[in-house]
């Protein structure tokens, strides 16, 4: 159990606090109105990811079998791959997800990512250096040592033997047959033996621990 209310956590050139009281929602939107009755931001998918770097103990906490929810939303296309953006606008509770945009603000946008088809698309158990370097895991967190700090304590990596314990797994989930927006989340499933498990394009409602405060420190 956690015996602190907020966390600091540095996410590329900005310090942001964090409030480690979990909120809930039903879905992507319904987290969005919560955390603003509560004058917090929803924290995108890296910054989340950062926050479990420094406290990788939640994952044994509030996110066991519970959905850790992010701002983050994805466009999956078969047979092109996927977009993501961070903090997507919102028009009338619908996500603005459209192709022709997010491709124009692709590489002149830092918070639009794109992952052309082509990965593993079999719900697998990776190995670490594996699941930090795949595809989709980096085009969702662009930082790979406090993803590969996760996924480690995700699944009792042994640093004796160079390979995760025995039963806790690291697993993304398989590519939607269709067109697809979701929204990028992430838990420990202990009734799957335990580990992370990546969930890029589904809506399911969860927890979130809201931003407080964020400053650049550059």
């Amino acid at each position: 159990m956690k015996d602190y209310t907020s966390q600091k956590v540095i996410n590329g050139n900005e310090e942001l606090t964090f409030e480690l009281i979990p909120v809930e929602g039903k879905n992507y939107i319904d987290m969005i109105n919560q955390l603003k009755k509560r004058g917090l931001e929803f924290p995108t998918f890296s910054e989340n990811i950062s926050l479990l770097s420094i406290c990788p103990g939640l994952l044994n906490d509030d996110i066991r079998n519970k959905m850790l929810l992010s701002s983050t939303a994805s466009l999956f296309i078969p047979d092109c791959g996927v977009y993501f953006k961070d903090n997507p606008e919102i028009h009338k509770e619908s996500i603005c997800m459209e192709r022709s945009e997010l491709e124009k603000k692709l590489y002149k946008d830092p918070s639009v990512m794109f992952v052309e088809a082509g990965w593993k698309t079999e719900p697998v158990s990776f190995e670490v250096e594996e699941f930090v370097g795949h595809p989709i895991m980096k085009g969702l967190c662009e930082d790979p040592y406090k993803l590969e700090t996760v996924a480690k304590h995700a699944s009792f990596y042994d640093p004796k033997y160079g390979r995760r314990g025995i039963h806790h797994q690291l697993w993304i989930s398989p590519t939607p047959e269709q067109k697809t927006i979701g929204f990028p989340c992430l838990t420990n499933k202990l009734v799957y033996s335990g580990g992370l498990f990546i969930f890029p394009f589904d809506n399911y409602g969860g927890i979130a621990y809201g931003i407080r405060s964020r400053q650049n420190i550059d």
